[in-house]
């Protein structure tokens, strides 16, 4: 079964308990099943999930998020098969 973009939002809207946009740095990081702390890392060596700096105030776009975790999605070969 493929997930798209669809389900992703609709999972993340069912987590955050309403429909947002613009996310703070602890929403990203618990739809992204990592710590505040590790997606603070991950934006200090430029290696993570696009994000909108406004002064000391750091922003997540909920769509970037998605098409981030979309981005990184592997697929496994049924079976065991190996390459």
């Amino acid at each position: 079964m493929e997930i798209g973009y669809d389900e992703i939002l609709k999972g993340a809207t069912a987590t955050l308990g309403e429909k947002k946009l613009v996310l703070t740095e602890t929403e990203a990081a618990t739809l992204l099943g990592m710590t505040p702390a590790s997606i603070r890392m991950a934006r200090f060596r430029r290696s993570g999930c696009p994000f909108i700096k406004n002064g000391s105030s750091v922003r997540y776009l909920l769509p970037d998020v998605v098409k981030y975790l979309l981005e990184r999605r592997v697929d496994t070969k049924k079976g065991g098969e190996s390459d």
